[in-house]
This record gives C-alpha cells, structure tokens and sequence, in this order.
C-alpha cells in the first residue's frame, strides 16, 4: 500500500461527520510526503483506501457537545446546541443525536435522531411528544431542522457508502495528500444527488471534502473539514462546513467537548429509546475545546 496509508489512532467523524473516519497519526514522513507530488494509487490500493475510510472507527464509544451555526450569505448567524452520542454495530457506525432549538436539553422542543450508517442506512426521529417515525425518500434529505442546511443523508454521509465507486486520482488539499474518488448513487435512489466526489486523506483515513452533484451536474453542496483536534490520546474533526452552493450559506458543526472511550449500552441506540432522554456525563469525562 501507498507508505502514506500508516495505521494508528483513530478519527471521529460526524456521521461526517461525525460520521466515524479513522485517523492515523500524522509522522514527519506523512507531513513531508503530504507536499510532494503524489504518485497513483494502483487500483488494489485505491480499493483497500475506500474499505479502510468505510470501515475505520475510534476506540470505544463516545459523546459529543456540539455547536451548529447556521451563517448565511447575509444576514445573522443561529446558533444551536446538540448531543451526539456514538457506537458502532454489525451493520456500521450508528449516532443518537439530540438537537435543543431554544434552549438546553431539558427543552420541551428537543428533537431525537437515530441515524444507522453503512451499507443499509436508517434513520428515525422523534419530534417532541411523539414516538420514533422512520424516514423514507426525501425526508432522509430534508434539513433535520428549520434554518439548517445539514440533512440526515449528510449527517450520516450515505454517498460514501454507494457501492459503484470510481478511482479519479491524487490531489494536493491544504498541504494533505488526498486521494479523490467519483460515487455514483444506485439505480432507483431517490438522492436528488446522482453522483459525489470525495477527497480521501491517505494519511488520516478520513474525508477531507466532498461534493454533491444535482442532475444538472453542478456541484450543489459541498463538505469541508476545517479542523482536527486530538482527545486524549485520539484525534477527531473538530470542525466542518456544509454548504449550499446555491444560496452560499452554510451550516458549520464545531465540537466544543467530547468524551472519547466510552462503554455505551445498546439499548441507547434503538427507536423505542428516542421518546426518552439518555443520562448525562459527569464533566471529568469531557476534553474541551
């Protein structure tokens, strides 16, 4: 495999983001190997690069606080406060999220996700005073909340997940070495997004960008880590865009604390729990940022 592709710590990614991308630590050889031209991957090693992203994970479960700023073009920039909490399964990384519009997590208006990434993704929300609804076609693409621009499908990053996959070639992206590839969304998908392109970082197994194409084959949306942070003794993305290439605004996810290692129960992560407000963390537990 190409030497940039070192194992080691692992990243959190929601969805995007968090979802659930591994990081490897990034070694004096990586950095200097980050700035030269970079040769193509053989199509073996493209394939284990795209497996190895999919399939990365952190060490235990984890928790994150989470500020959403919604910025637009003009305008004043909205803030919103959530909760995500974290585990993975047989079928792939899952999140428990919880979103508080107006207030803390004792807000009769907050809002519970459960998003089920992998090959076969799921989603559920419960609205206040009502029980876990499945979502299905477009509302799996639909803001998970008013003013956002984030979807599900964003949160969960679904496209990286298509299996028709297509090998484009290395790219130099803010002094990382990435590795791009094209996705095509499967036949008889209901993604208003027929194809994507992400930039792999080789070095810390995780997307450094990705784009979102209509049919018109424009690029309509756009995620783009910022920031890394390390957590103890793992590495997650600290703080990314999503943005709306139409309008120009966009929606920034920033973690401002996160608890890393934990031992979630899996009864957290089932649509029956959504009615129910999962149990805070002690603050020992948290790393600020």
């Amino acid at each position: 495999m190409h030497n940039c592709l070192n194992a080691g710590v692992r990243v959190l990614l929601l969805g995007w983001i968090f979802l659930t991308l591994g990081l490897a630590p990034i070694s004096a050889q990586v950095r200097s190997n980050a700035l030269q031209d970079l040769p193509k991957l053989k199509p073996q090693e493209a394939t284990e690069l795209l497996d190895a992203v999919r399939t990365a994970r952190l060490r235990g479960d984890y928790c994150l606080h989470v500020a959403l700023s919604q910025i637009p073009r003009k305008g004043p920039q909205v803030t919103t406060y959530s909760v995500i909490w974290g585990t993975w399964n047989a079928q792939g990384p899952c999140m428990r999220v919880e979103i508080f519009p107006d207030g803390g997590r004792n807000s009769p208006n907050t809002t519970q996700w459960l998003l089920q990434n992998g090959a076969r993704p799921e989603a559920w929300v419960a609205k206040p005073g009502c029980e876990a609804e499945k979502l299905t076609g477009a509302a799996l693409y639909e803001p998970i909340m008013p003013g956002l621009e984030m979807s599900a499908f964003e949160l969960q990053m679904g496209f990286l997940y298509w299996p028709e996959a297509k090998y484009i070639g290395p790219q130099r992206l803010k002094g990382r070495c990435a590795q791009c590839f094209e996705l095509t969304a499967p036949e008889g998908s209901l993604s208003p997004y027929p194809f994507a392109r992400v930039a792999l970082d080789s070095g810390f197994y995780c997307v450094l960008k990705a784009e979102l194409f209509d049919k018109q084959g424009k690029v309509a949306r756009v995620l783009k880590i910022l920031d890394f942070k390390k957590a103890g003794e793992q590495w997650i993305v600290q703080s990314l865009d999503d943005v709306n290439m139409h309008t120009h605004s966009k929606t920034r996810v920033q973690v401002i604390a996160a608890a890393l290692g934990l031992s979630l129960p899996a009864s957290l992560f089932t649509p029956q729990a959504l009615t129910s407000t999962p149990p805070a963390l002690a603050p020992e537990h948290f790393v600020l940022f």
